[in-house]
């Protein structure tokens, strides 16, 4: 049986800020309970609704998400299977931006995109990166981080 995640729960908070993941399947539900969702697969590019919402002030539709009841999107499409094109400073202007509640991280399946995202994000926030892969695999799900490759970036980041 294939994993179903949709943000029902909470992997890892701090400052106000709730950090939980999401596949495909589990999208819609994931939508329902979150103030921000951090696509990493281009999983809304079919929805003219949210197409140009952006955070902050990089764009006049902006407040747009707000109007509609809408979380709040960011973008970080990357390869199935393969690590981001960034570092850790990456990672730590993200918690920055991040605004308080529930952000929801979500790829195609929930564990290689998503669970590398969140791992780097608990690295960012100091986490040692073993700690944070077997902590994400832990909170998460046991199939989070899927390749040596992600592993590997997730080490380099510290």
């Amino acid at each position: 049986m294939a994993c179903q995640h949709d943000a029902a729960y909470t992997i890892f908070e701090d400052q106000g800020r709730q950090l939980r993941a999401a596949n495909q399947p589990g999208l819609q539900d994931a939508l329902k309970r979150a103030d921000c969702l951090v696509d990493l697969a281009g999983l809304m590019d079919d929805d003219p609704a949210l197409r140009f919402i952006l955070p902050g002030s990089h764009s006049r539709f902006a407040p747009l998400h707000e109007t509609l009841g809408l979380p709040m999107l960011l973008r970080l499409d990357w390869e199935d299977r393969r690590v981001p094109p960034v570092g850790l400073a990456f990672w730590e202007k993200l918690w920055e931006l991040l605004p308080e509640g529930v952000t929801v991280f979500a790829c195609c399946g929930g564990h290689g995109r998503t669970g590398t995202a969140l791992a780097a994000m608990l690295i960012a926030r100091g986490m040692d990166p073993e700690e944070a892969i077997e902590y994400v695999r832990r909170m998460h799900c046991r199939l989070a981080i899927e390749t040596p490759g992600q592993e590997a970036y997730l080490r380099s980041l510290r």
